[in-house]
Parts: structure tokens; C-alpha cells; sequence
């Protein structure tokens, strides 16, 4: 007489996608000190640059600069982050970023460098975008750890 093993299944655990979230951002309002830092000191950058090259048009090209590079900071921004992707919105246009376009992502102190690269490099950065958390931390973690681990996941078990 044989005796059959029975094979116990594993317990499954079910994950559960973590609700939506909206960031809203606004440096000069979300973080006064350092924006208005950025601002002073690329208006006194523009002032050196005038008075180095003694002409006017050189530091107001250099203040228009300064500001193109700070304008994440100087207007309000909203991310939606959910199952889609996340949505950047800006002055009303929105942009789509999909979960499949984000292969890799840095926890930062004030927020979560998004990168389009699987191999972090020192330009990577300049590639990837910047999401503030505000006062939404654990929020924002969960839905970008549910997704891109739920990615990756199905990217290991299907071949093409």
C-alpha cells in the first residue's frame, strides 16, 4: 500500500493596492527658507555676473537662468499617484509618468528621486524626477513600493 504525500499549499498573501494619493507642492509655500535662499542668492549671482561683465543684459540673462532652473519651486505642482502611474500636474497641463518608465527610485530625505534608469549613474538624476512628500511619507512609499515591486515582479515571470 502507498502512501501519498499531501503537499500543504503556502499561505498566499494578498496584497492590496494602497489607496490614491495627491501631493501637493508648492516650495514657496511648503518650504519658505530654502526658496527664497535659492531666489536671494541667484539674484546675487546675477548682480557678480553684471557688474563682472559690466553689462546688464549679461546679469538678467543669468537672473532669467536662476529663475527657469527654480521654477518647480517658485509654482504650485500636484502629483496623483494610483495605479496608472504617477500624474504631474502643472498650471493645469498634466503629465503621465507610467510605473513601467520608472526602473529604479532613491528614498531622500525630503522626498523620492524617480529614475528612468536601472543602473543608477551621476547623471541619472537630471533624467529622473524629483516627488516631495510634504507631510506624506508613508502615503507616497506605498504606493510607489506596491507598484514598482508589482511591476518588476510581473517583468521576471513573462519572457518576450
Amino acid at each position: 500500500m502507498e502512501s501519498s504525500a499531501k503537499t500543504v499549499p503556502a499561505p498566499l498573501r494578498i496584497r492590496v493596492a494602497p489607496e490614491e494619493v495627491t501631493v501637493r507642492f508648492w516650495g514657496l509655500r511648503d518650504e519658505p527658507l530654502g526658496t527664497w535662499l535659492r531666489v536671494i542668492l541667484g539674484a546675487a549671482a546675477a548682480v557678480v555676473v553684471s557688474k563682472f561683465l559690466e553689462n546688464e543684459w549679461w546679469g538678467w540673462g543669468t537672473m532669467g537662468l536662476v529663475l527657469i532652473t527654480l521654477w518647480r519651486s517658485l509654482i504650485p505642482l500636484r502629483f496623483e499617484i494610483g495605479p496608472p502611474g504617477i500624474t504631474q500636474i502643472v498650471l493645469g497641463r498634466r503629465t503621465r509618468i507610467l510605473w513601467t518608465f520608472i526602473l529604479n527610485y532613491q528614498v531622500c530625505s525630503r522626498g523620492v528621486l524617480l529614475l528612468p534608469d536601472a543602473a543608477v549613474t551621476p547623471l541619472s538624476p537630471l533624467r529622473g524626477l524629483f516627488l516631495p512628500w510634504v507631510s506624506q511619507k508613508e502615503r507616497v512609499l506605498a504606493n510607489i513600493e506596491y507598484y514598482l515591486v508589482s511591476w518588476t515582479a510581473s517583468q521576471t515571470t513573462t519572457t518576450r
